[in-house]
């Protein structure tokens, strides 16, 4: 028996090379329809997790903006709570020679009174005058400091 020979044809070489370019357009159609199709699959996530993204940035922003803010209060109620702190003492040094020049003042008063109804007080009137005269002077000079 006889081997059958196979002969090849430029024809048939020309059907076998248009048909292995139709497969690999055929084939890389169907990828491209698939990636498209994966890819419409995606969008929704893809835009959600870039929202979602921004939304982090901006909650990362707006906590460094609220510590920067914090920060300079602070500073603020610092400065203020200094400065009122000065006040307070210089307001409490105010009080305490009020007290002082009125505590002179006072003892002054009793020894007038005392000397108008028993006219032998003179002494003291005198003692009162020193003390209201160191009180006075003391005072002036804490003025001028």
């Amino acid at each position: 028996m006889a081997q059958p020979v196979i002969t090849i044809t430029p024809a048939d070489l020309a059907v076998a090379f248009l048909w292995v370019c139709g497969a690999i357009i055929t084939v890389s159609s169907a990828a491209a329809v698939i990636f498209r199709a994966i890819n419409k699959v995606r969008e929704p996530e893809q835009k959600q997790n870039k929202r979602i993204d921004e939304l982090e940035d901006r909650i990362k922003e707006n906590e460094r903006s609220i510590k920067d803010l914090e920060v300079q209060q602070q500073a603020k109620m610092q400065e203020y709570a200094a400065k009122y702190e000065l006040r307070f003492e210089t307001e409490e040094k105010r009080l305490q020679r009020l007290e002082e020049s009125a505590e002179a003042t006072n003892e002054a008063l009793l020894a007038l009174l005392g000397h108008a109804v028993n006219d032998n007080s003179e002494q003291d009137i005198r003692d009162a005058r020193k003390k209201l005269e160191s009180v006075l002077i003391r005072q002036a000079n804490k003025a001028h400091v």
